[in-house]
Parts: structure tokens; C-alpha cells; sequence
């Protein structure tokens, strides 16, 4: 994809806008496989240059992996829990 190429050359220049557009590449998967960490990173980036776009960016992902990171942490005590249950009727 031509814009993601062009994008990475930009943001690799240390371009802000590069950066955020690269960003969002990575978030909704343009030209790159999907990768939220790789978006959260650019955003970072561009956010700490004074992009306001990149800036909320970053929150919402913040959350979003904040959320992730719970579920996952959730469902892995669920599955303890129904281990621990089946070793104690046994």
C-alpha cells in the first residue's frame, strides 16, 4: 500500500503527521496487519510532538488495551477458579 510506505518514510523523519497516520495504519489495519501496540506507539509519538489528534488517540487506546487487559485477567482467574474447583472434588 502506497500511503502506508509513504506514511512510515514521513514518520520515520520524526513527522508528526506521519506518525499519526501511521498510527491509525496499524490501529484499523491499511496497508499492515492489525497491531494496537505498534498504533499505540506511533500515536504515542506523534502526541508527544503536540499532535491533538495522536493525543486523544492515545487515551482511547489506553483505555481499550486497559480493558483487554482486564477481560484477559478475568478470564484466566475464571479458568484457575474452575481448576481448583474440579481438584477439590476429586
Amino acid at each position: 500500500n502506497k500511503a502506508f510506505y509513504f506514511y512510515q518514510l514521513s514518520a520515520n523523519q520524526g513527522n508528526s503527521h506521519g506518525q499519526n497516520n501511521l498510527g491509525y495504519c496499524y490501529q484499523i489495519g491499511i496497508g499492515i496487519s492489525k497491531d494496537l501496540n505498534k498504533a499505540f506507539n506511533f500515536f504515542q509519538l506523534s502526541a508527544n510532538q503536540g499532535n491533538e489528534n495522536a493525543k486523544k488517540k492515545v487515551e482511547e487506546l489506553k483505555k481499550l488495551l486497559e480493558k483487554w487487559k482486564k477481560e484477559k485477567n478475568e478470564k484466566k482467574q475464571n479458568k484457575s477458579n474452575q481448576v481448583n474447583l474440579t481438584n477439590s472434588k476429586n
